[in-house]
């Protein structure tokens, strides 16, 4: 179902994937450089998570987003406008659990001030390790969780140093409960790519797709497309507003 909706009907919590345009090259060397080494990186997210969606970030409120935006670059929080200016087109998911109390609203921006402020940067490691590591992760699914429920599992840790684009957005819903301490052993932000934010709703459900221009029209072999948003009665967006 392709529709849109404005940045003033996001929430704090909400989660953005990002689809873009590869064929728009930029001009002078330099910039051409670092366009063909984003590229790299895009297509390198594309093939491991079969998805055009290569971007995620989480909303900080309904005017700012939080992202991981490329390697050596430090966590940053822009504009929603800025950011869904860039792409082709946007998808956008809700938490039912991240805007229901206050409470997880005040730890979701502490929690992303101090990654701000203590300048955290791109995880380039663990997407260069993400196959290997997901691969690692169901294989020993079962061992850990039996470890977890016989009471000697040890919790995911979701403080870092770095952090890829994903994985930032996977920790935020961690650190606010919207993923409890033992779903965090199935839902493990380290291995969970922008794709799987939008295909599993243990992280969010659809509520709609942002575009740069009203133009725009969103394919209808997008992933998305068919998704039934979530309700208004349980958090989903007023369209009519």
């Amino acid at each position: 179902m392709s529709v849109i909706i404005t940045p003033n009907q996001l929430r704090s919590g909400d989660v953005i994937l990002f689809a873009y345009d590869e064929s728009l090259r930029p001009d002078g060397l330099w910039n051409k450089m670092k366009w063909w080494f984003l590229t790299k990186v895009t297509r390198r997210i594309k093939e491991e998570a079969n998805s055009n969606y290569t971007h995620s970030a989480i909303c900080y409120d309904s005017d700012t987003i939080a992202q991981a935006p490329k390697p050596r670059y430090p966590v940053e929080k822009v504009s929603v406008a800025d950011a869904v200016a860039e792409c082709k087109f946007a998808v956008v998911f809700r938490s039912s659990f991240a805007y229901l109390a206050p409470v997880r609203v005040q730890k979701l921006k502490a929690f992303l001030d101090k990654v701000v402020a203590d300048g955290v940067t791109y995880n380039w490691w663990g997407l260069f390790r993400f196959s290997a590591r997901k691969v690692n992760h169901f294989q020993t699914l079962k061992e850990r969780l039996d470890a977890n429920f016989a009471g000697q599992g040890a919790n995911v840790s979701f403080d870092s140093n770095s952090y890829f684009c994903s994985e930032l957005v996977g920790a935020c819903l961690c650190v606010i409960g919207a993923i409890e301490p033992s779903a965090a052993i199935v839902y493990d932000p380290r291995v969970t790519s922008p794709a799987d934010l939008g295909r599993d709703p243990t992280w969010g459900t659809f509520i709609g797709y942002m575009v740069p221009d009203p133009a725009t029209e969103i394919p209808e072999d997008d992933e998305f497309y068919h998704n039934v948003p979530l309700p208004i009665e349980i958090g989903g967006v007023d369209y009519g507003a």
